[in-house]
């Protein structure tokens, strides 16, 4: 009786043991895919999000723009005080460099668009775009 009962105390540690090796061949592959479909979904957003933002800026049209400011800069910035940062000098054109999405497992998931900025003094700027997907969509949030 007591060899009956290592014997099936075995078999249940092998049991566990097959179980977990499938949820990491299934598991793992199944992540991958998923997060690859989000993520190229989320780059197709953050993508429109900062051409409709850059493009209104290039063209001047600041109170386009700031419909792309994503809520929490909108809470510490009105339109005019803003458009006062990001008028001087004004930008001429631009070009996306590449889209990020960065996992933090102790803050989440960020969201950046890479961009080199031209403006009409002359100067050229490399940035990054920070973006925060809203309700409304994604939306441009550190701008400064």
């Amino acid at each position: 009786m007591a060899a009956e009962a290592r014997s099936s105390s075995g078999n249940g540690f092998f049991w566990f043991l097959g179980f977990v090796v499938l949820l990491m061949c299934v598991g793992t592959p199944l992540y991958v895919v998923y997060r690859s479909h989000t993520d190229k979904a989320a780059k197709e957003g953050m993508n429109a999000a900062a051409t409709a933002y850059l493009d209104a800026l290039r063209d001047g049209r600041y109170d386009a723009a700031y419909a792309w400011v994503c809520g929490s800069e909108r809470k510490k910035y009105a339109l005019d005080k803003w458009r006062a940062r990001h008028d001087r000098p004004a930008l001429a054109g631009y070009r996306i460099a590449g889209l990020r999405v960065e996992d933090v497992s102790d803050t989440g998931t960020f969201y950046y668009v890479d961009t080199e900025l031209a403006f009409t003094d002359g100067t050229t700027r490399a940035k990054a775009l920070s973006l925060s997907d809203e309700r409304a969509g994604w939306r441009v949030c550190y701008t400064d």
